[in-house]
Parts: structure tokens; C-alpha cells; sequence
């Protein structure tokens, strides 16, 4: 236990996310790596909620990042194979995520954010969350939860409890 203590954690990494709304032109920047992911959820004439995802950055199923998982697996088939699949099935090394921070040792991982630029309307809710949510929640809750005036611990209960969920799960 004391040699594990004293070992350094350059295999460790972390995600995240940051979000930024610009009040004068409506804007919310998205800066995202890891699991950690944003969705908007708008509220529609018709009574639904559209989800509008504000970082998409679990996706081996992008040509770049499957490219990057191909090498890292040293499995060049993987470049074609895993854009056409269902990219939160997709592990390399074990993870599935494609962008952390300070994991250096695992090529197939960037520490380069995904950053995206959407328009906020008034009734707009941003939510954002680890994989313990996004994992056991499906859209359509989250929009129902949201919907009905939910904040982020009533999503994370729903993760919880609910979902009956099975990792650790933060919501804003």
C-alpha cells in the first residue's frame, strides 16, 4: 500500500467540460474532453424538447479519433470498422472516451478539447454531467426531467436511484 502511495500517476487523467453563455450575443461556448458531456435541451411549440448536443466527444466513431484508436491498438481495421458503429460501445485500452486530460501515456486519448459554438433561446436549460448520468439516462428522460422543472439533483437522483445507475454521477 505505502509503494502505491508513493507512485506517480502519469496514467491518470480526467475529463471535462466548461461552458461559457455570452448574455450580449446569446452564444454558449462548449469546451469538452473525456465523458463529461453538454446537452441543451429546448423547448419546442409543440409541447417536446429538442436535445441539442453541445459536445459530442465519446466518439471513436469519428474518422479522426478511430483513426487515432487504430494506432494506439495497432489495428488499422479499427479506422474502418468503428465509424460505423455505435461509438459508446467502443473501448480502447479500456476507456471510452477519445479526449482526457494528463492521460499522456495512452496515444489513442487527445488533450485536445472538442470546443462548439450554439445560440441559447430564453427556456433553453444547458445540463451538464459526467457518464454517470449520460450512461443510464436516456434523452427523453432528461427532457422530462428538465421539462417538468428538474434540476441537477433531481437528475442525479434519477441516475441513481432510477436508472439505477452504476457510477459515480455529477449534473449541473
Amino acid at each position: 500500500q505505502k509503494e502505491k502511495l508513493n507512485t506517480p500517476h502519469q496514467t491518470d487523467g480526467s475529463t471535462a467540460v466548461l461552458c461559457y453563455v455570452d448574455h450580449a450575443t446569446h452564444a454558449v461556448y462548449t469546451a469538452a474532453l473525456g465523458d463529461t458531456e453538454a446537452r441543451l435541451y429546448r423547448p419546442l411549440e409543440d409541447r417536446t424538447m429538442r436535445t441539442i448536443p453541445l459536445s459530442c466527444v465519446r466518439n471513436w466513431s469519428s474518422p479522426k479519433d478511430a483513426i487515432r484508436a487504430a494506432a494506439a491498438k495497432n489495428n488499422p481495421e479499427i479506422a474502418n470498422i468503428w465509424p460505423k458503429k455505435n461509438a459508446k460501445s467502443l473501448r480502447v485500452q479500456g476507456l471510452n472516451v477519445s479526449r482526457s486530460l494528463g492521460d499522456g501515456h495512452n496515444t489513442a486519448v487527445s488533450s485536445k478539447p472538442k470546443i462548439t459554438v450554439n445560440q441559447v433561446r430564453p427556456g433553453d436549460c444547458v445540463v451538464v454531467a459526467c457518464d454517470g448520468l449520460w450512461d443510464f439516462v436516456f434523452d427523453h428522460e432528461v427532457s422530462r426531467i428538465v421539462e417538468n422543472g428538474g434540476d441537477g439533483g433531481s437528475l442525479t437522483d434519477y441516475a441513481i436511484y432510477g436508472a439505477k445507475g452504476l457510477d459515480n454521477t455529477s449534473v449541473i
